[in-house]
């Protein structure tokens, strides 16, 4: 399609392509990337930037928590890490639990 419409930095458009084809593959192109443009600023919602902000601290809770827990060696501290990054339901289930519990989360 670089070579039809001429839209590539390093490739001229095809003298042998007439000059309407090569503005419709350009309007083409313009389209198809104005579309993605408007995609990438739809996937992402304010309520979704807060959603993951709230996520984002209450990871970080949980990692200083985690980090606070006395006689935690670095491989149970790394496998309750990697529990929390990835299920956000785990950190309200571990900030609820007491020190004693949260010992037991990590060190099972």
């Amino acid at each position: 399609m670089n070579h039809l419409a001429g839209t590539h930095e390093n490739a001229a458009p095809c003298k042998a392509v007439p000059n309407d084809v090569r503005q419709q593959m350009l309007d083409i192109v313009n389209k198809l990337q104005s579309n993605l443009i408007e995609k990438r600023k739809r996937k992402r919602t304010p309520s979704e930037d807060v959603q993951d902000n709230e996520a984002n601290k209450k990871l970080m809770t949980c990692i200083h928590v985690l980090d606070g827990l006395e006689g935690i060696g670095g491989g149970p501290f790394t496998k309750a890490l990697k529990i929390l990054k990835e299920d956000p339901l785990w950190r309200d289930v571990f900030l609820a639990l007491s020190d004693d519990r949260k010992k037991d989360f990590v060190l099972n």
